[in-house]
């Protein structure tokens, strides 16, 4: 019986350690929009410069 109640708990706490983690596809998606914006912002001044 106590496997049993060791068992019960540490599926519990791996389920809602799990759920915890996982984050939403729109916080990754807002978090690389400064990124690409920053990018796009490099190309231009490099094209400008005659880098690429």
């Amino acid at each position: 019986m106590l496997i049993f109640r060791c068992l019960v708990w540490i599926t519990l706490v791996f389920l809602l350690s799990a759920g915890s983690e996982s984050r939403p596809l729109t916080e990754n998606r807002s978090r690389n929009q400064p990124i690409q914006a920053l990018r796009q912002y490099l190309n231009e001044e490099a094209k400008k410069n005659q880098f690429e």
